[in-house]
């Protein structure tokens, strides 16, 4: 593009015009998303900790994750922090 002027703006290069142009895809709203896990990432599914979080969500849905132990222990250590902070 070249500017000649205050009122003088051309087009722009007929390269760059074209490049513009939505694809076939693109128009015909074929968007297509893919995503590849590598196999460290594909590892980490079966990990001990994915265990542990479908365990816990399925003790939360039956209702027997919040005990009264773990309350208390949760209890505990926010009077600790707050001890803490205040000092």
């Amino acid at each position: 593009m070249e500017i000649h002027g205050p009122h003088g703006v051309s087009s722009p290069h007929p390269l760059l015009r074209r490049s513009l142009r939505p694809t076939e895809t693109q128009r015909s709203g074929g968007y297509a998303d893919q995503v590849d896990f590598s196999a460290e990432a594909l590892a980490l599914l079966d990990s001990p900790r994915e265990a542990r979080i479908a365990r816990i969500r399925d003790e939360i849905a039956r209702g027997t994750y919040d005990t009264v132990e773990r309350l208390a222990a949760a209890v505990s250590i926010l009077v600790e922090r707050l001890e803490l902070e205040a000092v």
